[in-house]
């Protein structure tokens, strides 16, 4: 079993932070890498802490704390490595901290244990991701204290937090259409829908491509072959689709990728195709990471405001705990636009 100890050797610190980092001690003053490091080594390892209400059921501390559990619907490399997924993490963890909430990430959905039966022992769950709607009715079984994080899809029965993508995507079509941009290109991915097993049991329209489909049919000009959708994340995929792009009779003089890591792999084929960025073609993106702005030319993005989305996720559930309201609230937080270099004006 693996231990703190082994968490705080890994993770290159004190087996005290260790534990004050996992039972939410708001006097421990470490940065928020730091933070992320001692959570990101426990949850590879597979340390299992269990909070002081789990251990003891103490009533003072039942009064004192707000006990979360936490579950994502993402793949334990996704969790580590995408920038979008670790910004809702941090927001949740300093969020928590603020409002003696205590979060435990219980498990991923592609974990090979997932002991469903401790989400009772929680005040609350947050979940993730997207679930299928089987699997979160499932899970409201075992707690019906749930609010759902970044999913865009109508759930009346539950409180849901997404960012506002839908016209996000909207505003920069028409951004780059008052530019002169006819020939605009969409790069994404499928989201997918999980089971309690991890397997994929629907994949569905990313609301990014949902506007983008929408708005070429009100513009009139839907173009074959300018809408290149994923099933993976793969680096392969995304040099493959480029390329499809590039190379069809009259190239795009702009593309919209869903995410920077898409773009960042877009711009390195882009490059060492010779093909320039933005006098050939325009890049834009979402997500805002710290990269983007050192790429050349630097990346016009959309920021989300991961942290609003993790305050409100954990405003909602005490809402629930103290007013006993009963869930179906949909919040939707704005986004911003960071303009830099990488679109070019036609007219």
């Amino acid at each position: 079993m693996v231990s703190m100890r082994d968490v705080a050797q890994h993770a290159g610190v004190s087996v005290g932070i260790v534990s004050r980092v996992f039972n939410q001690d708001p006097t421990l003053k470490i940065t928020i890498a730091t933070r992320q490091r001692v959570l990101t080594t426990a949850q590879t390892l597979g340390f299992r802490h269990k909070p002081r209400k789990l251990q003891r059921g103490s009533k003072t501390s039942r009064e004192k704390q707000i006990y979360v559990a936490v579950i994502t619907s993402y793949e334990q490399r996704h969790e580590v490595s995408d920038p979008y997924f670790l910004a809702l993490r941090n927001g949740l963890a300093e969020g928590a901290q603020n409002q003696q909430i205590h979060l435990d990430y219980l498990f991923t959905l592609h974990s090979d244990k997932k002991p469903w039966d401790e989400l009772t022992r929680y005040d609350a769950v947050i979940l993730i991701g997207t679930f299928s709607e089987q699997l979160l009715a499932t899970i409201s079984t075992y707690n019906k204290h749930l609010v759902i994080i970044d999913d865009h899809r109508e759930l009346p029965n539950y409180d849901v937090v997404h960012n506002d993508f839908y016209y996000q995507t909207i505003c920069l079509l028409e951004h780059l259409y008052h530019q002169g941009h006819r020939k605009i290109a969409f790069l994404g991915v499928q989201i997918p829908l999980y089971d309690c097993n991890g397997n994929v049991t629907e994949w569905i329209k990313d609301v990014r491509q949902v506007a983008y489909d929408q708005w070429m049919e009100q513009k009139k000009m839907p173009q074959a072959g300018y809408c290149e959708i994923l099933t993976t994340w793969e680096i392969q995929a995304v040099i493959k689709s480029t390329h499809r792009l590039m190379n069809l009779p009259t190239p795009p003089t702009a593309i919209i990728t869903s995410s920077d890591p898409i773009a960042i792999i877009l711009y390195n084929v882009l490059n060492e195709n010779g093909w320039q960025i933005p006098e050939q073609v325009s890049v834009v993106s979402f997500d805002d990471i710290e990269y983007s702005r050192f790429l050349i030319p630097s990346l016009t993005t959309i920021q989300p405001n991961t942290a609003t989305m993790s305050k409100v996720a954990l405003r909602l559930i005490m809402e629930q705990l103290n007013d006993q309201r009963q869930p179906g609230i949909s919040v939707e937080v704005a986004s911003q636009l960071i303009e830099r270099h990488s679109v070019i004006d036609l007219n």
